[in-house]
């Protein structure tokens, strides 16, 4: 089972705060990527860079060995790891999040509400929408942004390309 939430809070020391996501994930079973918001255009942006990754997985074709780590270079639209996090990395200070998780287990049950309260956030899924703005850090033109039908669809084309540069 797979979930998309959006959350708020102040990190304020990302390296504790990645400890504490590793420590979550082990002690219940589920992989977590944790981006910051403010560059993810819609739930649609993180559902397909989920779907890629899975299908990366399953014909190994995947860059990282982990699902959370290669979540962030699809939805960055990044091949290079390094680049991922720097583009869609959470930073000391961020304060909106996008959270993935991934429960691996057989039960299903949701577990963010729980993530959420050990991290010390409150549930936002709002500040995953953003405006076409944020299409420009995905080296998206204006023109483009102004000729496409529907915008979102732009930000899925560079996922899907991702495929084809790896």
């Amino acid at each position: 089972m797979v979930e998309i939430i959006g959350a708020e809070g102040e990190i304020k020391n990302t390296e504790v705060f990645l400890e504490k996501i590793k420590s979550f994930s082990e002690e219940n079973n589920v992989e977590i990527a944790v981006l910051d918001a403010e560059k993810v255009f819609g739930k649609e942006h993180l559902i397909s860079a989920v779907e890629h990754t899975l299908r990366a997985f399953e014909r190994k074709r995947n860059i990282s060995n982990s699902l959370a780590t290669e979540i962030l270079v699809y939805a960055s639209c990044e091949r290079q790891i390094k680049n991922a996090i720097e583009k869609m990395g959470i930073k000391d200070g961020c304060r909106m999040v996008a959270i993935v998780v991934i429960d691996k287990g057989e039960g299903g049950m949701r577990k963010s509400e729980k993530l959420l309260s050990f991290l010390h956030l409150r549930r936002n899924n709002s500040v995953l929408e953003n405006d076409v703005n944020a299409l420009k850090d995905f080296g998206i033109t204006e023109n483009e942004i102004n000729s496409a039908h529907n915008p979102k669809d732009l930000i899925l084309e560079r996922i899907a390309l991702l495929d084809v540069r790896k």
